[in-house]
């Protein structure tokens, strides 16, 4: 595995160009369209000093290599990645990405050193290890890829879904965790599974809507996919759990190999009978 610090960059240049460098092209292309992410780092990143920066990357490198041995020996595959550490404005802690066909897995520290002391930070690595993977793998489920917009749905509620459920299998740690990586405590969590399963019927009415009418629904993304608000994160992130229900039922059948590499119209079909559309 080879790092790729960016952030040390970003804290020792306060000039730095994101556009000369190849990360930065894609995550703006991809990931982020703050027109203020260079002023909302830069406020964010004022309380780091080069020791914190360091400190966390040494704990980021050391959990990812020995989660990414795990995952590999898991899927029985030889699959090496790019660790990138960077300074960004929060808006992804972490996730996978695609340049120039090689998986790479990054990490925003101003999103990752707050949470180091409550983030169970082995199941969350894993967890963006195994999107760097799979869409090194099946790269149409890559964002990129994300055409029309059922697909924009659909293959991201996949994608999570392998994320959430593999991450738990893999690691062994607990259920609650793989959902959440620590951020709510187990009992939040049994009450977000409720609502979950509570919520299902409406999710499923609005999302089958949202797809025949081929109009975006910013509120029904972030329902499914991030939390619009704090104060109630019960009632966000619903497709973690639904995505993670439909791998699961899926390896009863198939090996594990087989959901990384499930065509989308495979995966939309067994999508659509899980919501009864």
């Amino acid at each position: 595995m080879k790092l790729v610090n960016l952030a040390i960059k970003q804290l020792n240049n306060n000039a730095y160009n994101h556009n000369n460098d190849l990360f930065f092209s894609e995550y703006f292309r991809i990931f982020n369209t703050n027109q203020n992410f260079e002023v909302d780092t830069k406020s964010l990143m004022k309380m780091y000093n080069e020791h914190d920066t360091y400190k966390a990357i040494s704990f980021l490198k050391s959990t990812v290599q020995t989660e990414l041995s795990k995952v590999k020996n898991y899927l029985n595959i030889d699959t090496d990645l790019h660790m990138v550490t960077f300074f960004g404005d929060c808006s992804y802690d972490g996730h996978g990405m695609l340049i120039k066909g090689k998986p790479y897995v990054f990490f925003d520290l101003n999103a990752i050193i707050p949470r180091i002391d409550f983030y169970n930070f082995n199941v969350f690595a894993t967890h963006e290890i195994l999107h760097a993977i799979h869409y090194y793998l099946n790269p149409e489920f890559y964002q990129l890829n994300h055409r029309t917009i059922e697909e924009k749905y659909l293959k991201l509620l996949l994608s999570e879904g392998i994320a959430t459920h593999l991450s738990h299998v893999i690691t062994k740690e607990n259920k609650e965790d793989a959902y959440w990586f620590g951020y709510l405590e187990p009992e939040q969590v049994l009450h977000w599974i409720n609502n979950c399963e509570n919520m299902k019927k409406d999710i499923s009415h609005s999302l089958h809507e949202t797809i025949h009418a081929n109009e975006f629904n910013n509120l029904l993304f972030n329902r499914l996919f991030g939390i619009d608000d704090f104060t109630k994160p019960t009632s966000y992130r619903l497709g973690y759990y639904y995505g993670s229900e439909i791998i699961k039922k899926f390896l009863q059948e198939k090996h594990v190999r087989d959901v990384l590499t499930l065509s989308y119209e495979q995966a939309r079909k067994r999508i659509y009978n899980y919501f009864d559309f």
